[in-house]
């Protein structure tokens, strides 16, 4: 298993600006929105504290242990799960927000950490692929199982961490 602490994500503020129209259903932004968004991103930095695990596991022993399928006509041979957080402290941020009346600031906080789950997953998944062009290995996409079974999940953090 490999532990990555303090890693630096990417907080795209395009996709901070994306997440934040769909979740309030806006089709323009305020230019004074806008320059909060791009002031709570910098502030972000402070309260966001991505760190992972991760491994790389021949496929029967994906199967056997977590019951995870793989289609044969892929040949695939070993599978790497992940997984990523950005601390605890974000939450409290969304709500202290909330606490104040500042229901957009806190959607806004709440957008800054979608982006930076993201870009933890995307940092991450570089790292994987590395690992894998050394071993002349092929990566296939990334399949997210956050929202299919917590079971799962819950038994994948068990044994990733130990």
């Amino acid at each position: 298993m490999k532990k990555i602490k303090k890693f630096k994500v990417n907080i795209r503020k395009i996709e901070v600006i994306r997440n934040l129209k769909t979740i309030l259903n806006l089709k323009e932004l305020t230019q004074e929105l806008e320059a909060t968004i791009e002031k709570e991103i910098e502030r972000s930095y402070s309260y966001i504290y991505p760190e992972s695990i991760f491994d790389t596991f021949q496929t029967s022993f994906l199967k056997e242990k977590f019951g995870l399928e793989f289609d044969p006509k892929q040949n695939i041979v070993a599978g790497s799960l992940f997984i990523i957080t950005i601390g605890e402290k974000i939450e409290d941020e969304i709500y202290a927000a909330k606490n104040k009346g500042e229901n957009i600031l806190s959607q806004i906080i709440h957008c800054i950490g979608l982006e930076s789950c993201n870009s933890g997953i995307n940092f991450v998944n570089r790292i994987i692929k590395e690992e894998a062009d050394k071993e002349d290995c092929e990566i296939t996409n990334i399949e997210k199982i956050y929202n299919k079974n917590i079971e799962l999940v819950k038994k994948i953090i068990s044994n990733l961490s130990g």
